[in-house]
């Protein structure tokens, strides 16, 4: 079955590429470029994963978007996948319960990163999100 994934990014070149990557593994992917197309979507449907970057419409508007996600489907894996450390020097450490807590990602990723890397993970948060839920019904 073919799970879906919104790919958010202020960024429309790198959304392309990321989107085409993915579609060639055999995803469905929804795009967005701000926080507000993706709250829309997420309106629309329940993706499988969220992919979201931090720095969208201002620099942490990906954070924002993470805690309506995590609201609305707290069972959906979000990822963030940002350059913030490199452009902000601020770090983030998702070992951390409290930073967890308060970032509600499941993992954070720095750019630029290895396409097989990333499909691994996504595949892997898909898998324990499916897992989960088996056990719970």
């Amino acid at each position: 079955m073919e799970k879906n994934i919104l790919l958010v990014d202020s960024d429309e070149e790198l959304l392309s590429a990321h989107k085409e990557a993915l579609e060639a593994d055999g995803f469905n992917i929804i795009s967005a470029t701000s926080t507000k197309d993706a709250l829309d979507k997420l309106n629309e449907l329940k993706p499988d994963l969220i992919l979201t970057e931090i720095m969208l419409e201002y620099k942490d508007a990906g954070f924002s978007l993470c805690y309506h996600a995590k609201k609305k489907y707290p069972d959906v894996p979000v990822i963030i996948l940002s350059d913030v450390v490199r452009k902000t020097g601020i770090t983030f450490n998702l070992g951390s319960k409290e930073e967890k807590d308060w970032i509600k990602a499941d993992e954070f990723i720095h750019k630029p990163v290895n396409k097989n890397s990333l499909v691994c993970r996504i595949k892997r948060l898909i898998k324990n999100k499916e897992t989960a839920s088996t056990l719970t019904n």
